[in-house]
């Protein structure tokens, strides 16, 4: 199981870098690239690395699908405690 998230950049203070480990940590899992997660998400590859970077959110959409195919609640993967 993944250790509690949090989020570091842009405004979110010292956790983004455990949001971006999470969901890293995840789709590494998943066996999927960067890339094969943003296809699969229909987003461009930049907007996905964005995401993981802690630069940009996302949707509550996105994150139902990021749960979907990681297979872990969206709470770890976004969680920031």
């Amino acid at each position: 199981m993944l250790s509690p998230a949090g989020l570091t950049r842009f405004g979110y203070g010292r956790k983004g870098t455990e949001m971006r480990k999470n969901l890293k940590e995840a789709r590494r899992r998943a066996g999927l690239t960067q890339q094969q997660m943003a296809d699969q998400l229909e987003i461009s590859l930049r907007y996905y690395q964005n995401i993981e970077a802690g630069d940009r959110t996302g949707d509550f959409i996105l994150w139902d699908e990021l749960e979907d195919i990681t297979g872990i609640h969206q709470r770890i993967l976004r969680e920031i405690s």
